[in-house]
């Protein structure tokens, strides 16, 4: 191992230490185009300590669909389409979620404070869902990764 692994193993470790300080304890909304991404992504949550997660997701794309032990899943059953026209439909339909899922994600989230990560959608920075502002940023995997 060269020393500037070790130096990027340092920071990861930093960088993991910071994000369950941050993520320990709270719930999330993990929300993304096809719901085989929210699992990985839940499952690194999970992992930084966070208590729960709600798995959103604009329609069910290939591969296994996440396990049931990594949280409640709504699947909005988007059609398919070219990549980025589902990508901009399931961020549009996150904007405006039907009312059967807000009461979902009522349900898991009564006090109404859901932070949230999502996996591969267009925008980084800030979106809204279900017209709350709620804080998306891109965490660098490999400081999620154990």
């Amino acid at each position: 191992m060269k020393a500037s692994d070790a130096e990027a193993g340092g920071s990861a470790e930093v960088i993991r230490e910071w994000l369950r300080g941050v993520v320990g304890g709270k719930r999330f909304v993990v929300a993304a185009g096809v719901v085989q991404e929210c699992g990985g992504l839940a499952k690194q949550v999970l992992d930084l300590g966070a208590s729960a997660c709600f798995l959103l997701a604009g329609r069910v794309g290939t591969g296994p669909v996440p396990p049931p032990e990594l949280g409640p899943q709504r699947v909005l059953g988007l059609p398919d389409g070219e990549m980025m026209d589902a990508i901009h439909a399931a961020e549009r339909a996150f904007r405006a979620l039907p009312d059967d899922v807000l009461a979902e994600l009522e349900a898991f989230d009564p006090d109404h404070f859901l932070p949230g990560f999502r996996a591969a959608l267009a925008l980084a920075g800030v979106a809204e869902i279900a017209g709350a502002c709620v804080a998306l940023r891109f965490i660098s995997s490999a400081a999620l990764k154990k």
